[in-house]
C-alpha cells in the first residue's frame, strides 16, 4: 500500500470518528435541551421506588411519569424564556408554542395513563403540574412567583419529584418506614440537584432579579450548603440499619451521596460545561438504578 493511500485511509477513519463524535454531542445536547433525558430520569426515579419497595414495575405509570415531567418542564421553558435567553441562548427557540403544544399533549396522555393506577395515581401525577404552574406563573401582581422566593424553587422541584417517586409505587402496598426513606432520599438528591442548576444559571437569574440561593449566598457559600445537605444522605444508612429496613440497599444510599459530592465538585468547577452538567445531573438516576439492580442480583 502506498503512503498516499495509507494516509487517505487514516484521514477517512479520523473523519468518521469526528462525525460520530459530533453526532453524539448533538444528540446529547438535544436530549438535555428538550428535557427528554430529564424526563427519562424521572421515570428512573419511579423505577427506583418500585425497586426499593420490591414491587413489580408498572410500565404505564413509568411512561406517565415521563410524560408529566416532560409537560411540566416544557411549560417551564415557555415561562422562563427570558432567563434562558441569557443562561443558555444557544438552546432557546423563538417558537415557544411548540413547547406549549407538546406540554399539553404530554400531560393529557400522561394523566390518561395514570388512570391505570386509579384516581390516587392521577392525583399524585397532577401535583407536579399544579406546583409547576404556581412556581412558573405570576398569578397576580401582589403575589410573587414561587421561583422569585429564595429557596422555594428548589423546594418545589424536590417535592415534585419525590411525590411520584415515593407514592406511585406505594399504591401497590404502603409501608410508612420505607416510604419515609424513599421520600427523604429522592427529596435530598433532587433538592441538591435543583440548587446546582441554579449555580449554572446564576448570571441570568441575577440580571433578572430572580433570587435563587446561589444569587443570594454566592457560589462558594452555596457549595458549602450543598455539601452539608448531601451529607444528610449518609444519615439514611444508619437509620435503616437501626430499624432493620432496606438493609440490602445501604450501599445504594452511600453511592448516591458519593455521586452528589462528585456533582457538587463538577458544577462548581470552572471546566464544567452546560452539556456535561446536564448529562451528569439529568442522567444521575441511571447509574443509581443500575447499582441497585446489581445489588439485588448478587
Amino acid at each position: 500500500m502506498s503512503d498516499s493511500l495509507f494516509t487517505a485511509k487514516i484521514t477517512q477513519s479520523h473523519q468518521k470518528v469526528n462525525n460520530f463524535n459530533a453526532f453524539f454531542y448533538k444528540t446529547l445536547q438535544f436530549m438535555t435541551a428538550s428535557s427528554i433525558l430529564l424526563s427519562l430520569n424521572s421515570s428512573m426515579v419511579v423505577t427506583f421506588g418500585f425497586l426499593i419497595y420490591g414491587y413489580t414495575l408498572a410500565p404505564p405509570l413509568l411512561l406517565a411519569g415521563f410524560l408529566v415531567t416532560f409537560a411540566v418542564y416544557g411549560l417551564n421553558k415557555v415561562t422562563d424564556k427570558a432567563e434562558d435567553s441569557i443562561n443558555k441562548p444557544e438552546l432557546v427557540t423563538k417558537r415557544t408554542d411548540y413547547y406549549l403544544f407538546a406540554s399539553v399533549v404530554s400531560m393529557i396522555i400522561g394523566l390518561g395513563l395514570g388512570f391505570t393506577g386509579g384516581i390516587v395515581a392521577v392525583i399524585i401525577l397532577v401535583m407536579p403540574l399544579i406546583l409547576g404552574i404556581v412556581y412558573s406563573i405570576k398569578i397576580c401582581k401582589s403575589v410573587p412567583r414561587l421561583k422569585e422566593i429564595t429557596g422555594v424553587k428548589s423546594l418545589v422541584v424536590a417535592i415534585s419529584w419525590a411525590l411520584p417517586g415515593c407514592f406511585l409505587p406505594a399504591l401497590f402496598g404502603f409501608n410508612i418506614l420505607i416510604a419515609g426513606c424513599v421520600f427523604f432520599f429522592i427529596f435530598i438528591k433532587v433538592f441538591v440537584g435543583a440548587i446546582l442548576c441554579d449555580v449554572l444559571d446564576v448570571v441570568g437569574d441575577a440580571s433578572l432579579g430572580v433570587k435563587t440561593i446561589p444569587v443570594k449566598m454566592g457560589v462558594k457559600n452555596t457549595k458549602r450548603l450543598l455539601v452539608v445537605l448531601n451529607t444528610l444522605l449518609l444519615l439514611l444508612p444508619f437509620y435503616c440499619a437501626l430499624n432493620g429496613v432496606l438493609v440490602e440497599f445501604l450501599p445504594v444510599f452511600v453511592f448516591g451521596s458519593a455521586y452528589g459530592y462528585l456533582a457538587i465538585w463538577w458544577f462548581t468547577n470552572k471546566r464544567c460545561t452546560r452539556v456535561s452538567a446536564g448529562l451528569m445531573l439529568d442522567g444521575e438516576w441511571f447509574p443509581l438504578l443500575l447499582f441497585a439492580g446489581l445489588l439485588l442480583l448478587l
